[in-house]
């Protein structure tokens, strides 16, 4: 079974994002997207432009990705490749799939992630709640047990109703 999430940014309203089919919690996505960064040699908003804005279609998978590689979904074959995995590049050219805020609840994604102005924010969603549970500070250097600590013991720093 997948843990869908989803990849987004700020908007003057509110939020957009897109679809990540797999390992979606955080020590699978969550250090996904802080290595996409970190590929970026920190820098976030062109990590946020990669991850966004050049697949639109979204993700079936970014995590354990090698970001120096040629992002694209194979159909058939080797799945064993390391290489990011998007919906709009390789054997599949879906059209851009967006997700804006108040959209959220009509997904089946149990995670969703902010990268904004150097911080990822961090929420779980049940029930429509989406639960705050971290902001991760690119400047912050995190390790794998951090991660997996988020996935089972995630702080409560505020929580909002789905709009």
């Amino acid at each position: 079974m997948s843990t869908n999430a989803c990849i987004a940014k700020r908007t003057a309203n509110g939020w957009q994002g897109v679809i990540h089919h797999f390992d979606g919690y955080p020590s699978g996505l969550g250090k996904a997207i802080w290595n996409c960064v970190k590929h970026f040699n920190g820098n976030w908003a062109r990590a946020t432009e990669y991850l966004i804005d050049d697949h639109p279609a979204g993700w079936s998978s970014i995590c354990e990705a090698d970001f120096s590689k040629e992002p694209g979904f194979v159909e058939h074959g080797s799945h064993a490749s390391n290489s990011p995995k998007c919906y709009c590049h390789g054997d599949r050219h879906d059209e851009p799939d967006m997700i804006y805020e108040g959209e959220l609840e009509d997904t089946s994604c149990r995670w969703l992630y902010i990268i904004d102005q150097g911080v990822l924010e961090i929420y779980k969603v049940e029930n429509a709640e989406l639960t705050r549970i971290a902001d991760a500070s690119f400047r912050v250097e995190f390790e794998d047990d951090d991660w997996e600590m988020l996935d089972n013991h995630p702080r409560l720093i505020t929580s909002k109703r789905v709009s």
